[in-house]
């Protein structure tokens, strides 16, 4: 492959990577700090009732109910995580539908016989690993769109939601 072609594919990859890395450092940190909001919150919450007794009532209440269900550390919620595999996915798909369509579609005339074949190979590998990943994703959300629905989960959110 062409010094040209492979700085065409590694520096664009280089920025994905550092641009996942920030996005993961960014939303732990978010996450973070809404835990520590919850906790804060929960501890005045207990700090307010006298006894247990106080406590115990006020859990049986609708919104004691609902207070236990905002402490759990990790919320489900399947249509969020299923709307973002099959973004993620078609996303992943279509950028290697467009890899392929480069890869067919690329002048070669400036090529040599060996750079043609090598940046044809590369463009190849790179689209087939695109769609293999989308495709992955894909799978992904209809897998966990049939199982949040046989659990109950859709209906579960949507009634806390009412």
């Amino acid at each position: 492959m062409s010094d040209n072609m492979s700085a065409a594919i590694v520096i664009p990859a280089m920025f994905i990577c550092i641009a996942w890395i920030v996005w993961i450092v960014a939303n732990s940190r978010r996450r973070s700090r809404i835990a520590e909001i919850q906790r804060d919150i929960h501890a005045k919450l207990f700090e307010k009732f006298g006894s247990s007794q106080e406590l115990i009532e006020y859990l049986k209440t609708d919104a004691g109910s609902k207070f236990l269900d905002s402490a759990a550390l990790e919320h489900t919620r399947p249509f969020g995580r299923v709307l973002g595999s099959i973004q993620a996915g078609l996303i992943l798909f279509l950028l290697g539908i467009a890899m392929l369509i480069v890869r067919f579609t690329m002048p070669y005339e400036s090529f040599s016989a060996i750079e043609r074949a090598q940046t044809a190979h590369g463009f190849l590998a790179v689209s087939l690993l695109l769609l293999a990943l989308g495709l992955g994703f894909l799978a992904s959300a209809a897998a966990s769109y049939k199982l949040s629905k046989n659990w109950g989960l859709f209906e579960r959110e949507l009634g806390s939601k009412r």
